[in-house]
């Protein structure tokens, strides 16, 4: 029995192949590049990180085929944060916009006026900030309309990779989702406007 661990990082997807030992057998990176946009973008390409799975496990296979072919459980993990919207396909309709993307401060404005970061706080557990989740959700509300509209589900790195994998793209655990700030906490439910 061997296991596969992906994690989606900010500069390159890595993945160990482990024994059931918990060793380390063989493993592979896949760099791909973070592209910077006026107003204080950072965006990858979500096309990227696939490629990067699908990359660095044929140099798994070449490295030990018979490891690879036991595998019985992955692992996914990915930066958060981040803001990834599909469609009902499954389909990336923009660039993921990744943690350290700054464009929706007027979100953060607005959701600092309207409902307040202390109720946001005690609702997710997590401090309302430019960057969060939410605010990039909202920026695609504001700034790309048809795009918001034509949107399915909103993810995170790994959620997409986790979709690509099982062909179900809605997955964001509970941790993720309250990072996000799009989940009640204590009703295990998201947000609504």
């Amino acid at each position: 029995m061997s296991l596969l661990a992906f994690d989606i990082g900010t500069s390159a997807l890595k993945c160990t192949l482990l024994s059931n030992r918990v060793r380390v057998v063989a493993s592979a990176d896949y760099h791909y590049p973070t592209q910077n946009v006026p107003g204080g973008g950072a965006q990858q390409q979500p096309e990227l990180w696939w490629e990067g799975v699908c990359k660095t496990c044929n140099d798994l296979i070449s490295q030990d085929p018979e490891a690879m072919a036991a595998v019985e459980a992955i692992g996914v993990s990915g930066h958060m944060l981040g803001c990834l919207p599909l469609d009902t396909k499954g389909e990336p309709l923009y660039p993921a916009m990744i943690h350290s993307d700054r464009r929706a401060v007027s979100a953060y404005e607005k959701i600092s006026r309207e409902i307040g970061p202390d109720i946001l706080y005690k609702r997710t557990g997590n401090v309302l900030d430019p960057r969060s989740s939410l605010c990039k959700v909202l920026w695609f509300k504001e700034n790309q309309p048809a795009l918001y509209s034509k949107t399915a589900v909103f993810t995170q790195s790994k959620d997409y990779i986790t979709g690509r994998l099982r062909g179900q793209f809605n997955t964001t655990d509970f941790s993720d989702a309250s990072h996000a700030q799009w989940i009640d906490l204590q009703q295990k439910e998201y947000l609504h406007d």
